[in-house]
């Protein structure tokens, strides 16, 4: 998780952002290790990586929709 999530610095000073800072990093670990497999079973293992797929996801946008309202 330091070297593919940059998940190594917390800076926190007190116990629930220290929990916080935890409880995200343990989302981001189970993320991560439910891509990998999805990876291989695509057989793209020689292609991609954990680190390319969540890169082109944090480049993803909501678009707004039209709503016919000016």
């Amino acid at each position: 998780m330091k070297n593919e999530l940059e998940n190594d610095k917390s800076y926190l000073s007190d116990d629930v952002s220290f929990r916080d800072y935890f409880l995200k990093s343990f989302l981001s670990l189970c993320l991560y290790y439910s891509l990998f497999p999805l990876i291989r079973a695509a057989d793209l293992t020689n292609k991609l990586s954990v680190k390319d797929v969540l890169m082109k996801f944090s480049k993803a946008y909501k678009i707004p929709e039209k709503t016919g309202k000016h």
